[in-house]
């Protein structure tokens, strides 16, 4: 069909092409934005850097506020309410499988 040396050629380059693109892919990319913070972008950051940590030293202090009072204090898990928790999982496997079973078949 195609010359000996023309497919030589051919399969040259294309080797070439590969290796030229794998290179680009892989070599290391310049920054997006290269341009130095001007002072304006600064001062938006220092204020939303400051609102966020007045926003979470107010956070703390109500959860302080909700320990002192007693409000923010785990109960002791109830054994009775374990136990029907545990008997209603073990009752609901069956009927969760077979509607999971129907609900893929159908």
């Amino acid at each position: 069909m195609f010359p000996k040396r023309i497919r030589s050629w051919f399969v040259y380059f294309s080797v070439v092409g590969i290796v030229v693109a794998g290179c680009q892919g892989c070599s290391p990319k310049e920054p997006i934005i290269n341009s130095p913070i001007e002072s304006w972008e600064e001062k938006i950051v220092r204020e939303k850097v400051a609102q966020r940590e007045e926003e979470e030293q107010q956070q703390q202090e109500r959860l302080a506020h909700q320990r002192k009072d007693g409000l923010g204090k785990d109960e002791s898990p109830d054994e009775h309410n374990i136990l029907v928790t545990t008997l209603a999982d073990i009752v609901a496997f069956p009927v969760r499988g077979a509607a999971w079973l129907a609900h893929t078949i159908l």
